[in-house]
């Protein structure tokens, strides 16, 4: 992000756009932060005394805050539309700011789950900053913002999961001797994010500009559609299913790997430790890290988003089927390598996939019903990313002891992602390939107003 800025010159736009990644790094730090202090926090409350009885529980405090998003984020993508991306953005960073800091206060886990609802009820900070970024960003440019968004989130998991962990309970760890600190011994993992949340907070209310275009002179002809007729859209219907696809076979793929790897090996799992499938999964992302981008850039330059959705896919079903073989290797350092290896071109092309449909879905609608689309997919994607774990949970549960012949009793989850892979593939071929170069609609309104010119407000 830094290095984007100094190329620009320090220029208004770009200065915008580091302030919207930002904005979405302390999104998702105040997201993962919870993740690693979750069992504690679940045992510290009182709830169960058995550490192999706190994953139901811990599941709840996830699934609560993508159910808030679930319900808000077309209504905040309304609102988008009315008011303005600007007052949205802030109001965002106002609750999440205040929202973590209640959630570190929590005492009882009914409390908790309360706000952790809340906060995704109140925090429509992505829907926000994908629309503000398709408004910013002109031509071969918008892909390369968009690509950010998914390396400035994934930038702020990490840092949520890091010091989420190390934050939490410190009077436990010995570093502080408060009262305060053994009432509220999550408080200190929860205050740093607000903060980080409030300093976005005072770069988007100096910096960030209103976006979006309200005209309606020379003819640009203004449609009031309903959410549903927008996506029964014939450029808008594939693209979305594609979208849900992508979304959920990546959340579905992160539980699978994890069980896959855990599994005894006499049922075809690898029986890895917790501590080789942490470096498993935070490997394999920490080292494209800053080497997908610029991969991204290179071939979106060569052959178009339209073309990386669509093989892309195929090339995804391909590598999530290989990944079950990976157990018939004896050697558990080369299977953990190969392994290692397979995981880092899923997330390569994971990466790629997600970052092309971002674009293709802010391309696929007019200027002034970016916020909508924006909210609907919001939703869409909180939802199948709750219903992921616990579908793929259940179906490897229901297989691999199933009596089924050894190894066909693990293959059969991975097939099952590699078909919706395939099927997304289906529908990534009926895109409209126009929408590659942007909504005719949307080149005739922000023709009208040029907000990418630095000028002053």
């Amino acid at each position: 992000m830094l290095k984007y800025i100094k190329e620009s010159y320090f220029s208004r736009s770009s200065i915008e756009l580091f302030t919207v990644y930002f904005g979405i790094f302390c999104a998702a730090f105040v997201f993962t932060v919870v993740f690693p202090f979750a069992n504690d926090m679940v045992m510290t409350f009182g709830v169960v005394q058995d550490r192999n009885e706190t994953g139901y529980w811990v599941g709840l405090i996830a699934t609560s805050l993508m159910i808030g998003r679930v319900i808000s984020s077309p209504i905040w993508g309304c609102i988008m539309d009315s008011w303005g991306r600007r007052p949205v953005t802030l109001f965002a960073l106002i609750s999440m700011s205040i929202l973590s800091t209640t959630f570190g206060l929590s005492t009882n886990l009914v409390f908790s789950l309360i706000i952790r609802l809340i906060l995704g009820l109140l925090s429509p900070l992505l829907v926000s900053s994908k629309t503000i970024i398709a408004e910013l960003c002109k031509g071969e440019q918008v892909s390369s913002s968009m690509a950010w968004i998914v390396i400035a989130w994934n930038v702020g998991s990490i840092s949520g999961s890091f010091f989420g962990g190390i934050l939490a309970n410190p009077v436990k760890k010995g570093w502080i001797d408060m009262e305060f600190f053994r009432v509220f011994p999550f408080f200190l993992s929860n205050f740093m994010p607000a903060v980080l949340c409030v300093f976005a907070l005072v770069l988007s209310y100096f910096y960030l500009r209103e976006t979006l275009v309200k005209v309606e002179r020379g003819g640009a002809k203004k449609y009031n559609r309903s959410i549903l007729d927008m996506i029964c859209d014939r450029k808008v219907f594939p693209i979305v299913i594609v979208y849900g696809i992508v979304s959920y076979n990546f959340t579905a793929f992160q539980e699978l790997i994890t069980l896959f790897s855990w599994a005894k090996k006499s049922a075809g799992g690898l029986e890895l430790s917790v501590e080789s499938i942490g470096y498993l999964l935070g490997g394999t992302n920490f080292t494209i890290l800053f080497v997908q981008k610029p991969f991204y850039m290179y071939i979106v330059h060569n052959y178009g988003n339209y073309n990386i959705a669509a093989f892309g896919l195929i090339s995804m079903a391909i590598n999530i089927s290989l990944m079950p073989y990976v157990s018939i290797i004896q050697n558990s350092y080369i299977a953990y390598g190969v392994l290692f290896f397979l995981c880092i071109i899923f997330y390569m092309l994971d990466f790629m996939i997600s970052t092309s449909v971002l674009v293709m879905i802010n391309n696929s609608v007019p200027h002034h019903e970016l916020g909508r689309i924006n909210g609907t997919t919001m939703s869409l994607n909180s939802l199948v990313r709750a219903l992921a774990p616990t579908s793929i949970g259940l179906l490897f549960a229901l297989t691999i002891n199933s009596g089924l012949p050894l190894h066909f009793n693990v293959t059969t989850s991975f097939f099952y992602l590699s078909s919706l892979a395939l099927v997304a593939d289906f529908f990534a071929f009926k895109i409209c390939k126009s929408i590659e170069n942007g909504c005719e609609d949307i080149s005739k309104e922000i023709a009208l107003v040029d907000i990418t010119e630095d000028k002053e407000t």
